[in-house]
């Protein structure tokens, strides 16, 4: 996947998270607004309520068979709009005003609001409360003009307004600054809040978006060291390749030389023309090496006979060992394993060889033993060990055995675990080398996958 779209897709489930945050921010300050909106309105109406209900009293004690002293009853209202702070106090009766104090807004405002118990309304700066009442009768009983439980007036100030069986309406207009300054306060306290939450957004975004440069640039930084520490292997494998051709090819030329000046002497021209073809298929087999470990091949995983291929191999080594009199110890279980099995054969042998030239360079004589089977540690893998008691390897050579071109023998040229190296990664086994001075070397390659059923061979 190209860098770019590998990138975007790093960054989408970022950018899409922070949307989602966003919206729920936006959502629950919505939602908080609405909250306090309702709140202060309820409150609004609560006093409306109130101040309602004790008017109507006040006006029903003045009402007598449905009438009213319109001059009395506008100055008790006006009295109570003062006393509450009220903007004006209005009472409807059949769709025209009867009496009203303040600002009261004109009947065609209480169009279709009859017949409702109660209502309300915000406009500007007024909350307009009404609600529907009847005054037609006086809580107090009445038993004529002037007599016993007449009414409040005297009988020059006769009553002037007659009220209708319908019903009417009594309103009040409330200053709703109250109400504004509770949610302005409401308001604020959410903008600030919503500020502290997308700065911590913010924050976690950019903390993200940190993270996943850092990561891309971790990948990016891997990758550059990979490419160098190749380049640096090829560079001295290069190197070890001029050095180990450069001195067959010196031999060959003086055994040339040695066979023109002895053109007349069989047997020294026989013995320079054997030591030419020895030293010309070393400086092939060093090329052969080189080129096995600077153009690695993709393994081919199929399903390989385990015993089968160790077999073949300790029998193509067996005559080396038995001429170094060093003894062989063969043990592989009967699996199947999934590998390319010229590379497991190549692996092998390269190890074996290994042990073989550290055991004669001890002359010891100790056996060199090659095991493959089950590793307990592991489900469903195996486990290839190659040990010797030869002479070991020093500290020096450890920290860079896997290095072509470096070897713990002043003859060896040091491919052989590089190749090793270089197949175990692509079959994504894993490899260990232990190894101590005058105790030998043991290595372990592990996670190889066994196929089920385990029991099957050839």
């Amino acid at each position: 996947m190209p860098e770019s779209r590998t990138t975007v897709f790093q960054y989408l489930p970022l950018g899409l998270a922070s949307v989602l945050l966003l919206g729920l921010v936006a959502t629950w300050s919505w939602y908080e607004h609405a909250q306090a909106r309702a709140q202060a309105e309820g409150e609004l109406q609560h006093t409306g309520h109130m101040i309602s209900a004790a008017l109507q009293g006040s006006v029903s004690s003045q009402v007598r068979r449905g009438c009213f002293q319109h001059d009395r009853v506008v100055a008790i209202l006006e009295n109570a709009a003062v006393a509450s702070g009220l903007r004006y106090i209005a009472l409807v009766d059949n769709g025209k005003t009867a009496l009203s104090t303040g600002d009261a807004p004109d009947a065609s405002f209480w169009s279709g609001k009859a017949g409702a118990p109660e209502g309300y309304v915000l406009e500007g700066n007024t909350f307009h409360c009404w609600r529907t009442v009847r005054l037609q009768d006086c809580p107090r009983g009445y038993s004529g003009m002037g007599g016993r439980g007449g009414p409040p007036w005297r009988s020059a100030d006769e009553p002037d307004v007659q009220l209708s069986s319908n019903g009417q309406i009594l309103a009040i207009g409330l200053d709703a600054a109250t109400y504004h300054a509770s949610v302005a306060t409401a308001d604020r306290r959410l903008l600030l809040t919503s500020v502290l939450a997308i700065l911590a957004l913010g924050v976690l975004v950019a903390a993200w978006a940190f993270s996943i440069r850092n990561r891309v640039l971790a990948a990016e930084l891997s990758a550059v060291r990979a490419r160098a520490a190749t380049l640096e292997e090829m560079s001295l494998a290069a190197a070890g390749l001029a050095h180990e051709v450069k001195n067959p090819l010196g031999i060959v030329r003086g055994q040339a030389q040695r066979l023109a000046q002895s053109a007349d002497d069989a047997a020294a021209a026989r013995g320079a023309a054997d030591t030419i073809m020895e030293e010309v298929d070393k400086a092939i087999a060093r090329l052969g090496d080189f080129m096995a470990y600077a153009k690695p091949r993709q393994p081919q995983i199929q399903d390989v006979n385990a015993p089968e291929v160790m077999r073949h191999t300790v029998e193509l080594l067996r005559p080396d060992f038995s001429a170094a009199g060093i003894a062989l110890e063969e043990r592989c279980e009967p699996i199947v394993i999934r590998a390319d099995g010229d590379m497991l054969q190549q692996v092998l042998a390269n190890l074996l060889l290994n042990s073989l030239q550290a055991s004669a360079a001890q002359g010891s004589g100790r056996p060199v033993t090659v095991s493959l089977g089950r590793d307990a540690r592991a489900h469903g893998c195996a486990t290839l060990t190659v040990s010797d008691r030869g002479r070991g390897m020093p500290p020096e050579v450890q920290k860079d055995l896997f290095k072509p071109y470096v070897s713990g023998r002043s003859d060896g040229h040091g491919l052989g675990l590089a190749v090793v190296k270089r197949i175990v990664d692509a079959h994504a086994w894993q490899i260990a080398v232990f190894s101590g001075a005058d105790t030998g070397t043991t290595v372990t390659i592990s996670r190889i996958v066994i196929v089920q059923p385990a029991d099957r061979t050839a």
